[in-house]
């Protein structure tokens, strides 16, 4: 919390949620995405916490991040994977203007990545053979951020076409 504070540049943060991340071998990818996208901070003063209990990397289902994609939230569309609504697809313009790399990082248990909500962040599939690999993503948001209304709307009509 005292890293969060510092990061998020505010005394008055909250623990907000925890998730559990599973990457069995054999399983799915998840899809480019934003946090932001679901959470609808109007300010984006938010952190995640990726910290690895086991060893994974990309070619074994660990996060990838585009580098210098959080300055806005940037259109999603409908999702065929299981448990994500919406995603961003890979030759969208708004994802192809932005100027960043891809950062790929190799997780021991214990290391940690952190992420703003704004970060395009996604991982492939954990092929057949693989380990399971094994995360917590830990989100801390400022007390005085306001929720979106407008956001949650898009975020909603989204989910609801994805439910159908």
């Amino acid at each position: 919390m005292s890293i969060a504070s510092i990061l998020l540049g505010s005394t008055d943060i909250h623990f907000a949620d925890m998730e559990a991340h599973i990457r069995n071998a054999g399983g799915s990818k998840i899809p480019r995405h934003q946090d932001n996208f679901y959470f609808n901070l109007v300010k984006a003063k938010g952190l995640t916490a990726y910290i690895a209990l086991s060893e994974h990397s990309k070619d074994s289902g660990g996060l990838n991040y585009k580098i210098r994609s959080h300055q806005r939230v940037i259109r999603h569309s409908l999702s065929d994977v299981k448990g994500f609504s919406s995603y961003i697809p890979a030759d969208s313009d708004e994802y192809s203007e932005l100027k960043g790399g891809i950062y790929s990082p190799s997780y021991k248990p214990g290391d940690v990545t952190i992420h703003h909500p704004n970060n395009i962040h996604w991982s492939d599939a954990n092929p057949h053979g693989e380990s399971r690999g094994y995360a917590i993503s830990a989100r801390v948001f400022d007390s005085n951020e306001k929720i979106d209304p407008a956001g949650v709307e898009r975020y909603k009509r989204l989910l609801a076409a994805n439910r159908d």
